[in-house]
């Protein structure tokens, strides 16, 4: 490495250390010490040898990594520009029509969105229109809500064409394809059948899926799954499921309980710890 390029990565390390030199982990005062065979003065680390030598070359690529970082955040940023429009589009028809009528709407048009830039923009845009959208969301083509309360935390995965009412997503849950998520099993009253469907009585209601849950494909939730639940392909939840368990069936049932310790999830947690990690990096 060049003399000029030695000294422009000190005065950035100085810069970035408001409190001046720092110790090394040895108790020593920052120094030059020449390693055998290196050929170079390798500032003291209180380490020795090759871990010496990594540590210089990870300080010397940090620069370049953050300007990595910032390139991708800009870039972020401009895959949701797209979303603008759209976002005044709502704020539009909400005044014309009813909020969660204009939610559907909204949704619908961003649907047809494809691709990471596609899941980058639609993220934005459910940011203004539904209550809560935590970060690192993922929501996949086709996918449409009829509720502005609808509530979405942390690392949640959506798939494709599914459709999702009033509903509060837990951190860390995955939802598969097709998953139908209604605001309630009551939307439609069953009183006598003189008195059209329509005109009947009916009540929405919040249904509540915790943190760490795993919802197979094709499945209808249309009553509250506890943390760490896992719920079988096509099965219909119709009454509460307790955290913890799997459940599966017509209508929903126990079928097993999870371990505390389960590898597979150790091994899930794991990854998206490292996922997470990565992106905040």
């Amino acid at each position: 490495m060049c003399d000029s390029s030695r000294e422009w990565l000190d005065q950035l390390r100085r810069l970035r250390s408001p409190q001046g030199p720092v110790r090394s982990p040895c108790g020593a005062k920052p120094c030059d010490r020449s390693y055998a065979g290196s050929g170079e003065n390798v500032p003291c680390t209180g380490l020795r040898g090759d871990a010496a030598v990594r540590r210089q070359g990870s300080q010397d690529e940090e620069p370049w990594r953050m300007a990595r970082l910032g390139l991708v955040r800009a870039l972020g940023r401009a895959l949701e520009l797209p979303a603008l429009p759209y976002c005044l589009g709502f704020r539009f028809l909400s005044i014309l029509a009813k909020p969660n009528t204009a939610c559907a709407w909204t949704t619908q048009a961003a649907a047809s969105w494809s691709g990471i830039a596609g899941s980058i923009t639609r993220r934005r845009l459910l940011r203004s229109v539904l209550a809560r959208v935590g970060d690192n969301v993922s929501v996949s083509y086709g996918t449409i809500f009829s509720k502005t309360t609808a509530e979405i935390g942390d690392n949640v995965y959506i798939g494709a064409y599914c459709n999702l009412g009033d509903v509060r997503i837990g951190c860390n849950t995955h939802i598969a394809d097709m998953v139908s998520i209604p605001s309630g099993r009551h939307q439609h009253g069953s009183g006598t059948s003189r008195i059209p469907a329509s005109d009947s009585a009916c009540g929405f209601t919040t249904v509540r899926i915790g943190s760490d849950c795993w919802i197979g494909s094709g499945s209808v939730v249309m009553a509250d799954i506890g943390d760490g639940t896992i719920v079988g392909a096509g099965s219909v939840v119709t009454k509460p499921i307790p955290a913890n368990v799997v459940a599966a069936g017509n209508p929903a049932r126990v079928i097993a309980q999870r371990p505390e310790d389960d590898p597979q999830t150790r091994g899930a947690n794991a990854q998206q710890v490292r996922a997470r990690d990565v992106i905040q990096d």
